[in-house]
Parts: C-alpha cells; sequence; structure tokens
C-alpha cells in the first residue's frame, strides 16, 4: 500500500514538473508557477511520508525512478527564474580563455572576443565582475568540460 502511494507521489511530482517545463517563462507566470510548484511540493512531502515507512530495494528503485524522470522532464527547459546559470558559464569561458573572471566584468573590452549571442545577452549586470567564490567556478569548469586557466584559483 505504501509503495502505491509512493508511485503515486511520484507521477503527481512528474506531472508538476511536466506543468513546469511547458511554461516559457516562470517570472511571466506567477500564478501557475506558484500553483505547480505547490502540488510539487506536496507530492514531494507525500513521498517522503510513504518513503519513511518502506524498507525494501523496491522502493528504493521507485525513488531513483522518480527522481530521473522529474529531472528529464525538466532537462530540456531553459533557466528563467534566474540567470547564474549563464553567468556561470559565462565565468567557465573566460576561465578556459585562461583569462581571471575576478578581473575583467563582460563589459570589458579584454574579454569583447568571448561575447557571444546566446550566453552574453542573458548575463545579469555584465558590468560587475564575478561575484561566485572559486568553488563554484571550479565547478562550472568541470561541467562546462573548459580546461583550468592559467592563473591561480
Amino acid at each position: 500500500m505504501l509503495l502505491l502511494a509512493l508511485t503515486g507521489a511520484g507521477i503527481g511530482l512528474s506531472a508538476a514538473c511536466w506543468g513546469l517545463a511547458r511554461i516559457p517563462n516562470l517570472v511571466l507566470a506567477p500564478r501557475a508557477f506558484l500553483v505547480l510548484f505547490s502540488l510539487a511540493f506536496l507530492a514531494y512531502v507525500a513521498g517522503a511520508l510513504a518513503a519513511y515507512h518502506l524498507r525494501s530495494h523496491r522502493s528504493v528503485a521507485v525513488i531513483l525512478a522518480i527522481g530521473v524522470v522529474a529531472r528529464l522532464i525538466l532537462l530540456p527547459t531553459t533557466p528563467s527564474l534566474s540567470t547564474d546559470a549563464y553567468r556561470y558559464l559565462w565565468d567557465a569561458r573566460v576561465a578556459s580563455a585562461g583569462i581571471d573572471p575576478y578581473a575583467y566584468a563582460p563589459t570589458a573590452p579584454e574579454v569583447a572576443g568571448l561575447r557571444d549571442a546566446s550566453i552574453y545577452p542573458q548575463l545579469n549586470h555584465p558590468t560587475w565582475q564575478t561575484v561566485y567564490p572559486p568553488p563554484r567556478r571550479r565547478s562550472s569548469e568541470q561541467c562546462t568540460g573548459s580546461r583550468r586557466a592559467a592563473w591561480p584559483p
């Protein structure tokens, strides 16, 4: 019975994620976002309560499957609530070119050759040098596959 409740919660979570993925810009649809996010949260709580009492390998498999499905549903969506992902990519691009992202803002002439039409226009506060700490920068470099830059961390 609890495994069935866990599966139902997973279906509810996946449905909420599917609804969120269909909204192109969540900032422009605050009511829809809040309703769907609330539903996703309630499904998560229901699943967590059901999973608390389960101790089988099958329940672990169901939990992992739900997590994978929910993330796969949201994977092709573009970020619309935050522009941080674009800044992470920009900082990784600058670092992979061997330039310290703490030295120049994206609008600086020293990094003009790194600008493009997809990431650069999405940057929030392009007149600021990066504000993110080195561990975050390193993780961005790893995620983008860029090599470590020739400057100190």
